[in-house]
């Protein structure tokens, strides 16, 4: 009876003229699958751009390039369909008003954006759920926006990232956790946030960090300790804190050092003219020297950027 259920199985041979048919197959699927995920890709970048393009708040700037490299100027201006466009800076300032996250769905797909400014804007929902992939921004600013801490998460993929602006946005020390792995980071703006000497430890790590404002910040100057590694730093702001002479003792290592801002705070006269004294013995010492760091903070992500 078990007999009637058994059954011999021989496999197919595999002759080479099968194994070319299946190798061809098999690569016609990988291209088809290329563009039609290239088109898809296309589609959203496309109507990403067409979507910000008819928001009065919203300008982009766009970088040309030619599809073949051209090594003398041509007497002629070529077609644009020789030329490949990306966008390279998204400015949106939506001026408090409040607006769908869905604004920014498949920023992703921009591969060319260096620079994404999104002052003053009042996202609904998880704003910067978007941005967790792209990870080749080399500025971006959240100035007086409502970004939370938990929201900072989603920058942690951003490695790349230079320069970040978190000025005047609901930021506490819980917050500042997620900036420990953005190790290119050369601008850190947290004036008017809600950060205390305890979240400076998490600046610590930040090696490359040149330009750094806590202006107006619950800082006393205690948490200066954490900044004594952080030997690339030029500019400092401190403006409006709690600081006192104590404080700015952990500073005294900071050879690189060229800018001190100390008005509104506890530093005494003496001390704030001890420094002065220093610091233009120093830029006296670098005259000439190229300068990495513009003296000053500002709103405008532009203006925090490095002159060269």
């Amino acid at each position: 009876m078990g007999r009637l259920f058994q059954f011999k199985f021989k496999p197919a041979r595999i002759t080479g003229g099968n194994y070319v048919r299946l190798s061809c197959t098999l690569l016609l699927l990988l291209v088809a699958f290329y563009f039609i995920n290239g088109w898809y890709q296309k589609k959203i970048e496309d109507d990403l751009i067409r979507r910000l393009r008819s928001l009065p708040e919203a300008s982009l700037t766009y970088h040309k390039e030619p599809l073949i490299p051209v090594p003398v100027k041509l007497p002629f201006n070529l077609p644009d369909w020789f030329y490949s466009v990306e966008v390279k800076e998204v400015k949106i300032t939506f001026e408090y008003k409040s607006t769908s996250v869905d604004t920014l769905l498949g920023i992703e797909y921009l591969t060319g954006l260096s620079r994404l400014n999104l002052s003053r804007s009042r996202f609904t929902g998880d704003q910067l759920v978007y941005l967790s992939n792209v990870t080749d921004l080399d500025e971006l600013s959240f100035y007086d926006t409502n970004v939370e801490d938990d929201e900072l998460a989603y920058l942690k993929n951003i490695r790349n990232l230079r320069i970040l602006n978190l000025h005047d946005n609901l930021i506490t020390d819980k917050g500042l956790v997620h900036l420990k792995g953005l190790k290119n980071l050369e601008s850190l703006d947290l004036s008017e946030t809600e950060i205390t000497d305890t979240g400076l430890i998490h600046l610590s790590e930040l090696k490359k960090l040149r330009n750094l404002s806590l202006a107006k910040t619950a800082i006393t100057g205690k948490g200066l300790v954490h900044l004594k590694g952080l030997k690339n730093l030029t500019i400092l702001s401190l403006n409006d804190t709690s600081v006192t002479d104590a404080g700015l003792s952990n500073l005294n290592g900071l050879s690189k050092l060229q800018g001190l801002y100390l008005d509104g705070t506890n530093v005494t006269e003496n001390e704030q003219h001890i420094w002065r004294i220093a610091l233009e013995l120093r830029a006296k010492k670098n005259e000439g020297k190229e300068r990495l760091v513009k003296p000053r903070f500002s709103s405008a992500l532009s203006e925090l950027s490095h002159t060269h």
